[in-house]
This record gives structure tokens, sequence and C-alpha cells, in this order.
């Protein structure tokens, strides 16, 4: 299982694709969003479309650029928060999930 604070799990060079070891649905995933500002807007816009999600502060380990929030949902939500996101035009730097 991916494993947010030491990095530990499978790496891709796919920033769209699942860094977590174990199948899709299982488990909570992060979708990595860079400010706080667009994290909050982020959980505001899934909070609408009936997803629970939650905003964290990523692990500068995790960022190329240092500090970065993104918001945490069940990773049965996936594809809904893919699509709630595109549709709101908000932009994702990277899905992480297990």
């Amino acid at each position: 299982m991916y494993n947010r604070d030491t990095g530990a799990g499978r790496k891709t060079s796919d920033p769209y694709a699942f860094s977590g070891e174990g199948p899709q649905g299982s488990g909570e995933c992060t979708a990595v969003l860079g400010t706080m500002t667009a994290a909050l807007q982020a959980q505001r816009t899934v909070s609408n479309a009936a997803i629970h999600a939650a905003v964290i502060k990523i692990s500068s380990s995790k960022s190329a650029k240092g500090c970065a929030y993104g918001i945490t949902f069940a990773c049965a939500q996936t594809e809904l928060v893919r699509t709630v996101l595109g549709r709101a035009g908000i932009s994702v730097k990277k899905y992480m999930g297990g």
C-alpha cells in the first residue's frame, strides 16, 4: 500500500496514474493540487457532488517545488472526482492512491 509520508509504493512516470500498489478503489486516494486555495476550491467542488474530501498538506518530499496541498477521498470515487474536477476546470498535478 502507498504511504504518503514515506513515499513507499510503486512509482510511475505518468502524473495521472495511481502510485499505490493496491487495486484502484480500495483505501484512500489523494489529488495533489499545489496551493491551499486550489485544494479548498477542489474540496468544495467535490463536496457539491456529494463526495467526502478533506484538505491535506502534502509532504515536501512528494512535490517537486516543496510544500503542496491536496485533497483525500475514497479511491472508489476516483473516476467521479476526476470528472467533477475536470469539468470545473481545476488542474490536478498528480493523483496518488492505494
